[in-house]
């Protein structure tokens, strides 16, 4: 059981969009807000919407908001730069979750269920990595709180596809999570990029060294270093 002095329930919020008129408009909208499409456009190609307004799956973080607002105004002011093949942001992005409470818990891309989901169970296509709380220098040095990790999910190619924080320093960390997930960057790479220490992203580093190591491992015994291991196992054997 989990003894606690208070219970927070957040129920959410609903898009007000009542009264504005959206079917003169020919806006097409539902009880979760305004349809729109990749570039924050509507159904009625002269009318952008974005932020909490939209139908955004749920949701409504501030900075998800304001990345829409940017989207929905290059595409509304700058539609030539798009056609000539410009780079085309898009609503579809990776977006940090942050919740501020004491420690901080912070995810961003695909969570454990979901990579089970598409993956299966971890070993083969995917592995994860935890950095526990008396591993994190700084965490310790600062005191925080003793159940802090961070965990990482691993694609078998070294492709980082999510992660979790739960530190004081969640919503600072998962950024870099967050870059590595939406730039498709291995961690071999992130592994071999050096952190201050002692940062509380030198943890982060702890976790892309850990799965560069674990990801290197599993390549080579499943290659054709693995075979010639297991032929010559298999002769001093016999």
């Amino acid at each position: 059981a989990l003894m606690a002095e208070r219970l927070l329930i957040a129920t959410g919020r609903k898009a007000a969009i009542a009264g504005l008129g959206l079917d003169k408009a020919v806006v097409a909208s539902s009880g979760r807000g305004i349809a729109i499409n990749r570039q924050c456009r509507t159904t009625n190609p002269r009318v952008w919407a974005a932020g909490d307004c939209c139908d955004n799956g749920g949701d409504m973080s501030s900075h998800y908001a304001g990345w829409q607002a940017f989207v929905a105004t290059r595409s509304a002011l700058l539609p030539w730069f798009l056609r000539l093949g410009g780079d085309q942001p898009s609503i579809f992005t990776v977006v940090p979750r942050v919740i501020y409470t004491t420690p901080e818990v912070a995810s961003c891309g695909l969570s454990e269920g979901l990579v089970r989901r598409f993956y299966g169970p971890p070993g083969r296509r995917w592995h994860r990595v935890r950095v526990e709380w008396n591993a994190q220098d700084r965490a310790v040095a600062e005191m925080d709180h003793p159940g802090s990790f961070i965990e990482i999910f691993v694609h078998q190619t070294g492709r980082v596809l999510g992660g979790t924080i739960v530190s004081d320093r969640a919503g600072e960390m998962i950024s870099e999570v967050a870059i590595a997930v939406n730039l498709r960057l291995l961690v071999k790479d992130l592994a071999m990029t050096l952190h201050p220490y002692p940062s509380y992203s030198f943890s982060v580093h702890k976790a892309w060294v850990e799965a560069a190591t674990i990801n290197l491992m599993s390549n080579l015994s499943s290659g054709p270093m693995g075979k010639l291991v297991s032929v010559c196992q298999k002769l001093m054997g016999g």
